[in-house]
């Protein structure tokens, strides 16, 4: 399925959880998304008491902000 597809099914304030963001990115888990937010190199996310979300707009922005057009350039 294609990522924009899945994505588009939260508008964009809506919370998407964080065991929503294995199935919207395949390949992770939620150790993956746990490191990314304790390293700081993940999207912002927003805490309410316990529980992890994301919005949409902030993956958006992480996915746009990612975006390189070659590897040998320096970051």
């Amino acid at each position: 399925m294609n990522l924009d597809k899945l994505l588009s099914d939260y508008g964009d304030d809506e919370l998407i959880p964080s065991a929503a963001m294995t199935s919207l990115f395949r390949g992770t888990n939620a150790q993956t998304w746990a490191a990314l937010r304790h390293k700081g190199n993940g999207p912002i996310f927003v805490k309410v008491m316990r529980r992890v979300y994301y919005r949409r707009r902030d993956v958006e922005a992480w996915l746009n902000h990612n975006r390189w057009e070659r590897t040998d350039l320096p970051a």
